[in-house]
């Protein structure tokens, strides 16, 4: 739908040299005169440092084990993704100064994903790269509370307003120096950021769990020293196939025997006890394509909406009549294209309907906790073991006949509890963390609402 809005020109104030209708919709008008009629301040004027991290070429200062390189991607709302993150050599580290991320320092991403702020909390001082950098030193303004105004809708609407560029758009830093915040007194914005800290605790107690349940695993597997390190290139020669393999696969392809496979098939061999996924499962149901609508009756999800090892923020859609629905505790794999293994579990919905691109799992009653399959499934052992039968080359495809096919290694039935245990209070503490840090952004709106009636 259009969206019209007219502005005059003598009402233009601060507009750094745009006069472009995107910056001039109502969202950031209204946002405009909200933060005009409360005690606001720029952002310039309370951060000793705005900066971008160091922008080029370094991927031959890359290293194992150096320091840790944040980038655009890392940074997620309120806090930074760090699965998966590149590292450089300290020598490189100690070169860029700017760069530098240290605790309580607010980053925002400069490039590709806009909208979103992070604080960083950990002791460690690490690099970054692509990635504005915003030190607060007022001691009168607490960087939890502005991070958390940063992720209201005011914030959002700022940090969008003041990207410039067209495909590959950017935050203009000289615009975000003028950043408003919104000024309450000090109480006010310690409480916000106990809010936000309790968050953080929550979020690290979720990931540690998680850890731990990887950890016990690895440990009663006996890979916790055992690493595979992936071969620059290899070749699979037929006089290291065994011709019933041959048959019983109908592959003779080199990615249905690549290293990775034969090491972790070992791996599963020594340890002696496994089961076929078939075998555990009580069915296993492809979803089907459904209209994505504001309108629809029921969750609807695809793999876009598998997040932290389970499913959130699912669409709505009105299903087509036979549709199939996921119930609580199901796994959603996915079974085609880029993301081929990645895996969730259905904890926020009781029913969801899914897309033809995630199937279902549901577990045999008694044979087998879905929260220590959720991590099974997630572990290397087994994200090989998908890579292995995937068949197709521009789009590729599993077939639930050869999801089926996964190991599934089978631990002391003790053992196996305490791992689901662990993963299920992972997730618990995961939407633990997602409610405090909801309840502190709606704090801060209510303060602006206040505050702007007064």
């Amino acid at each position: 739908m259009a969206e019209w809005s007219n502005t005059k020109l003598s009402a233009v104030k601060e507009n750094f040299g745009r006069f472009d209708a995107g910056y001039y919709r109502p969202v950031f008008l209204e946002t405009d005169n909200i933060l005009s009629t409360i005690n606001s301040t720029k952002l310039h004027s309370i951060s000793s440092k705005i900066d971008v991290g160091h922008v080029g070429p370094m991927v031959r200062h890359y290293s194992e084990d150096g320091i840790p390189l944040l980038q655009t991607q890392n940074v997620r709302e309120f806090f930074l993704d760090l699965d998966h993150t590149i590292r450089i050599t300290s020598e490189f580290h100690s070169v860029l100064v700017k760069s530098q991320v240290r605790k309580g320092n607010i980053l925002i991403a400069r490039s590709g994903s806009f909208g979103s702020a992070a604080i960083f909390l950990e002791d460690e001082v690490v690099n970054s790269a692509d990635i504005i950098i915003v030190q607060i030193d007022d001691p009168e303004m607490e960087p939890l509370f502005i991070v958390t105004f940063m992720n209201t809708n005011h914030g959002v609407a700022q940090l969008i307003r003041f990207a410039s560029g067209g495909v590959q758009g950017h935050v203009n830093l000289r615009m975000l120096e003028h950043f408003r915040v919104p000024v309450f007194k000090k109480p006010i914005q310690s409480a916000v950021s106990a809010i936000v800290q309790n968050a953080y605790e929550a979020r690290k107690a979720s990931m540690q769990a998680y850890a731990e349940a990887r950890l016990l695993l690895e440990s009663e597997l006996g890979l916790v020293k055992v690493r595979f390190k992936e071969p620059t290139g290899y070749e699979a020669r037929f006089s290291t196939v065994k011709l019933t393999d041959l048959f019983l696969f109908n592959r003779a392809d080199a990615q249905c025997f690549a290293p990775s496979v034969l090491f972790y098939e070992q791996c599963l061999k020594d340890i002696g006890s496994g089961e076929r996924l078939s075998v555990l499962l009580q069915t296993t149901v492809k979803g089907c394509r459904q209209v994505e609508t504001s309108k629809g009756w029921a969750p609807y999800c695809s793999i876009k909406h598998i997040s932290g090892h389970e499913i959130v923020d699912a669409s709505k859609c009105s299903p087509i009549p036979g549709t199939e629905f996921a119930a609580y505790e199901d796994l959603l794999v996915a079974v085609t294209g880029a993301t081929i293994g990645k895996v969730g579990i259905v904890k926020r919905y009781p029913r969801i309907a899914f897309s033809g691109d995630l199937l279902r799992l549901r577990v045999k009653d008694g044979v087998i906790n879905p929260h220590y399959l959720l991590l099974v499934l997630e572990h290397t052992l087994a994200q090989v073991q998908f890579m292995r039968w995937i068949t197709g080359s521009t789009n590729g495809h599993l077939s639930p006949r050869d999801v089926g096919r996964i190991i599934v290694p089978r631990l002391n039935s003790t053992v196996e509890a305490k791992i689901a245990k662990l993963v299920e209070e992972s997730l618990k503490e995961r939407v633990e963390s997602e409610t405090l840090l909801k309840s502190a952004k709606a704090r801060v709106e209510q303060l602006i609402e206040e505050a702007a009636k007064s």
